[in-house]
């Protein structure tokens, strides 16, 4: 077992300079079959950066982490995860927000 501090929404929270990780979710319009799997994009030093490379891209998200921080042993949603194109669904659950995409896909022309 491992002495490192564990990662969640505190940590996040006390850190002046989290880093941000860009990933590719796979198969974002099943919500129903989607079990977690995602492809590593990119890792940035800014939020500015992160968004830049995830803007554009439905399948894409941006989480920030604070650097020497492990990830909880259990399966938790990810604190302060989101997508730039779409911050009013990152309130929801994963479902939900898949499911707004979808919607806000559908009503744009």
């Amino acid at each position: 077992m491992h002495s490192l501090p564990v990662f969640d929404a505190a940590a996040l929270a006390a850190s002046p300079s989290p880093i941000y990780i860009v990933g590719k979710s796979r198969s974002i319009d099943s919500a129903e079959s989607w079990n977690g799997e995602w492809e590593m994009v990119g890792v940035f030093s800014t939020k500015a950066n992160a968004d830049a490379v995830a803007t554009g891209h439905d399948d894409y998200f941006v989480g920030p982490w604070v650097m020497d921080h492990a990830a909880p042993d259990e399966t938790v949603m990810w604190p302060g995860c989101y997508h730039p194109d779409y911050l009013d669904a990152v309130a929801l659950s994963p479902t939900e927000a898949k499911e707004w995409i979808a919607a806000q896909r559908e009503a744009t022309p």
